[in-house]
């Protein structure tokens, strides 16, 4: 589940990074009186994503708070709060294989306690997950 999250963040970050944007600061061509103006992006929320977002991140939390105490540290150093592998070796005091297979291990268990629960949902024309 978390590298399916961390993938559509990667994927979504590529398609704005794709876009064409202007600074706001910077100096427009006095003489030809050419400019484009940035993309604007609405600064409200869409209750319906909130909502969605909201929900699996709470899945995700109470998948997380279920694994068993070894594999949630390394999931909670790991990909909440994005050490790498040596910083989390140190903090556990484990070696980097250590991490890299409970890790593993962890996913694994993420994996077969959330697929049963986002199995039912599927997206609609607009990219919102939605019941079956």
């Amino acid at each position: 589940m978390l590298s399916i999250a961390r993938n559509e963040g990667l994927g979504r970050l590529r398609k704005a990074g794709s876009r064409r944007e202007d600074s706001l600061d910077a100096e427009t061509d006095e003489q030809t009186g050419d400019y484009t103006p940035a993309i604007l992006t609405s600064w409200r929320e869409v209750p319906s994503a909130a909502l969605e977002q909201k929900e699996l991140g709470a899945m995700l939390r109470q998948a997380i708070d279920g694994l068993p105490e070894i594999y949630r540290n390394v999931v909670l150093l790991r990909d909440i709060e994005e050490m790498d592998v040596r910083e989390t070796a140190a903090a556990l005091g484990v070696s980097e294989g250590a991490v890299k297979v409970r890790l593993h291990r962890a996913r694994a268990l993420l994996q077969r306690s959330l697929a049963p629960r986002l199995k039912g949902l599927r997206r609609n024309a607009r990219g919102f997950l939605v019941g079956a």
